[in-house]
């Protein structure tokens, strides 16, 4: 059961200018001003006939610096205005200082969802700060470094990715115990046929519309007619107050749309966008409070590799949307080419919890199979958990195992035939005990 990952990138490219943390900050520019935007083919000849004007694709309905603690978030929202199903590919993101100076690169900033459909709107949530410390090879940047941001954008008109037909209901939103936002739902699959990897994406608005953090959830599948609760989360823990935010746009979205699909028709374009946007004033800026000055004679300099650096940053972005062992993480770095040292580095640095990486996978298998107490541990033992760790998994996943009797009963009968005694037999092999084989033998009438 155990696979790799293979992570879409997106693009696009977004030039934001920020000033520096002062009353006498200026406003932000509105997100319709207008600016000279330019679309072109990747063809070098770039002929006349081959150009797309961006702003009769997409509305820039806000992109935005905006600073929470020791973090600053980068907010873009992006609306598809025309008649076309536009997919974005890969981004990069260029940072620059106050004299437009390179600092570095930040790879995998993620839209989402990577396909919109005409009127849908698509997200760029990220905290630029983390990034640069991981892209740059010297001192961490705060924000008082920054001077523009460009994300560099290829996008093309992609065909025949269908949405999702579904509801969500009951939402309701909490601080969780890291200090970001939670929210938690219902989602209905109104269609027959099942979703293979659900995704739910709630970007959470001000009494402005402006948008203060986006949040992410992995639901797996979602069977045809199914009501399925979710629990979604800013895994960049930005606190903000939930009073009267506006959370009227909860996007659910299959695989193909979240991570991109290979159906396109034509050229492949870029653009740029050159309006700025300043940091937003009506927030606190607080740059990463300085430590107590050490009357050692020399702090010791970051001894850091790139590696270990770029290992790490790797490492975050897989726990921002699926469950790792710590074995199991290692080994998805080394898939990516990563050198066994550096990805241990990242693995040991990365601050993951692995009892909740444990109880996290084991959710995730009970979305899709069923599995006895013991089963479940064997498997998440199989995906490099300790037994301690497994059966933490297992322990704290609210699973009623008379219910995952009944599902795998159900399962059997489904490709073969058995008699009452055999199928008791074939649950009790699984890891059912003999009452819990019993209950599923009789919920599915044998």
């Amino acid at each position: 059961m155990r696979k790799k990952i293979q992570v879409l990138v997106m693009a696009l490219c977004l030039c934001v200018s920020m000033a520096s943390c002062s009353s006498n900050i200026s406003e932000p520019v509105s997100s319709t001003s207008s600016s000279e935007i330019t679309s072109v083919t990747a063809d070098p000849s770039d002929s006349p006939s081959s150009r797309v004007d961006f702003s009769e694709l997409f509305e820039v309905v806000q992109k935005e610096l905006i600073p929470s603690g020791d973090k600053l978030m980068f907010i873009a929202e992006l609306k598809n205005i025309s008649k076309e199903q536009i997919s974005f590919r890969k981004t990069r993101l260029d940072v620059l200082d106050m004299d437009s100076n390179y600092i570095g690169t930040i790879s995998d900033i993620y839209f989402r969802p990577q396909i919109i459909d005409p009127g849908e709107s698509t997200y760029i949530y990220e905290d630029v700060l983390s990034g640069i410390r991981v892209a740059k090879d010297d001192e961490t940047i705060d924000a008082y470094s920054i001077g523009n941001i460009t994300i560099r954008p290829e996008y093309f008109i992609s065909s025949g990715i269908l949405p999702v037909d579904s509801d969500v209901s009951g939402l309701s939103l909490s601080i969780g115990s890291s200090g970001g936002v939670v929210a938690t739902g219902s989602v209905t699959n109104n269609e027959t046929e099942d979703i293979p990897d659900t995704w739910v994406i709630i970007p959470i608005r001000d009494e402005e519309k402006r948008i203060r953090v986006v949040l992410l959830e992995e639901i797996g599948v979602l069977r045809g007619g199914d009501v399925v609760n979710f629990t979604a989360h800013d895994y960049n823990n930005v606190t903000i107050d939930i009073k009267n935010v506006d959370l009227s746009d909860v996007v659910v979205v299959g695989p193909q749309k979240m991570w991109g699909a290979n159906v396109r028709i034509g050229d492949i374009y870029t653009f740029s966008d050159e309006t700025s946007t300043h940091l937003n004033p009506q927030e606190e800026c607080t740059p990463t409070p300085e430590p107590t000055p050490d009357p050692t004679p020399e702090p010791e300099k970051n001894t850091t590799t790139a590696g270990q650096r770029n290992a790490l940053k790797k490492a975050n972005s897989y726990l921002k949307y699926s469950n790792f062992s710590y074995q199991g993480l290692v080994e998805q770095l080394e898939y990516e080419k990563f050198s066994h040292e550096d990805a241990v580095y990242a693995v040991d640095h990365c601050g993951a919890d692995w009892n909740e990486q444990a109880l996290g996978k084991a959710k995730s298998y009970l979305d899709y199979s069923a599995f006895s107490y013991t089963g479940l541990i064997s498997q998440l033992e199989y995906e490099g958990f300790t037994a301690e760790q497994a059966a933490y998994g297992a322990d704290n996943c609210n699973a009623d195992w008379n219910e995952q009797a009944a599902k795998s009963a159900k399962s059997y009968l489904d490709y073969s035939s058995f008699s009452r005694d055999s199928l008791i037999d074939q649950l009790v092999y699984e890891g059912f005990t003999y009452e819990q084989a019993v209950y599923g033998v009789d919920a599915v009438g044998l």
